[in-house]
């Protein structure tokens, strides 16, 4: 008599993610560069021309559609659905533009055409090159074969660099001595932060306004990791170690905030006094430090090295790499050896 002997059938492979991960993660990815790009290029001094840097612009997103074609199995949906979004991510920034001089008016209906105008070129823009790299540029079987929390992981990196320009912006703060430049919050001498006017960023008021924008793209970012993790990853601690990372960056931008309130205004000076037309000073400020706001000033700066090395630990969590079966298939690991190397000089 034998004995039949049943075999249990290995579980399937997870499926692909849906276009709306990777549409999501290239999305953000391109914002977060667009808005670095711009920065960088409207820094007192530089005077590279508006068209000049409007085409750049434009080629930054466009590349990175093109890339997100070959990442996913809908690249009109995928390409569409990332230009929307990065549309929707980069009318913070958008505002300034538009706003007007005078922050007591309120924006014509020109304002309106010009971001419809834009979410739907946008739109098309995304969708025309994430088709056009689907079929010019080879597909990746890796990328395609990602799952949803694949994808998480990947979206993990692009907010730790969301950080990286609070950390530069927040550096040339501190550099131009530019922290009370912008003397009320969460206004922006009585301007909704993000209508502003970008005519009147001059001087210090230039990084000190940009380090609130990042702070609002970062706070944004991480509040998408948080709804991305809540969907897409299974274990209960990465998700309560998300929702930390977002509850301290909230922190973070309610301590910088504190900080200038607690400073003590310049007299004759009021925080709904309209910012002066003419270029300032780079240490330009209408408040002076009291003991409380350079203790917070001084906290804020330490929290904030301290909230990047938590989402930097995120990141690390929601990887592939973290959950690959130990120990590793590759006894060297030649990614994490080289960046240790070029790491060393900046200690």
């Amino acid at each position: 008599m034998t004995t039949a002997h049943t075999t249990t059938p290995a579980a399937p492979p997870p499926a692909p993610a849906p276009w709306i991960a990777p549409a999501l993660v290239y999305a953000f990815a391109t914002a977060v560069t667009m808005w670095l790009i711009g920065f960088l290029t409207h820094v007192p001094g530089v005077g590279l021309p508006t068209q000049a840097i409007g085409i750049g612009l434009i080629a930054i997103q466009a590349l990175g559609a093109l890339l997100l074609g070959r990442a996913t199995h809908a690249p009109l949906r995928a390409g569409a659905g990332a230009g929307f979004m990065t549309a929707a991510i980069n009318f913070a920034v958008l505002g300034a533009l538009i706003a007007p001089d005078n922050t007591d008016d309120r924006p014509d209906r020109s304002a309106l055409l010009i971001v419809l105008t834009y979410l739907g070129a946008s739109t098309i823009t995304g969708a025309a090159a994430a088709l056009a790299g689907s079929r010019a540029l080879p597909r990746s079987p890796r990328l395609l074969e990602r799952t949803t929390r694949d994808w998480l992981g990947r979206f993990a990196v692009v907010a730790v660099c969301s950080a990286a320009p609070v950390l530069l912006s927040g550096a040339l703060v501190t550099s131009a001595q530019a922290g009370l430049a912008v003397r009320d919050w969460p206004n922006t001498y009585g301007a909704l932060m993000w209508l502003y006017p970008l005519a009147k960023m001059t001087g210090g008021i230039y990084y000190e306004h940009a380090h609130r924008l990042f702070g609002s793209l970062v706070g944004f970012t991480t509040m998408i990791f948080l709804v991305f993790a809540l969907v897409a990853e299974p274990r209960k601690w990465v998700k309560l170690l998300v929702l930390g990372v977002f509850l301290m960056v909230c922190a973070q931008g309610v301590l910088g905030g504190v900080r200038i309130t607690s400073a003590q205004p310049l007299e004759g000076i009021t925080a709904t006094t309209p910012a002066p037309d003419e270029p300032v000073a780079l240490n330009y400020a209408q408040t002076t430090d009291t003991p409380a706001s350079r203790a917070l000033a001084m906290l804020h700066g330490i929290a904030a090295q301290l909230t990047v090395g938590v989402l930097c630990i995120a990141a690390a969590v929601t990887g592939r790499r973290w959950r690959r079966p130990y120990p590793p298939t590759r006894p060297h690991d030649a990614f994490l050896r080289t960046r240790v190397i070029l790491l060393l000089p900046a200690r």
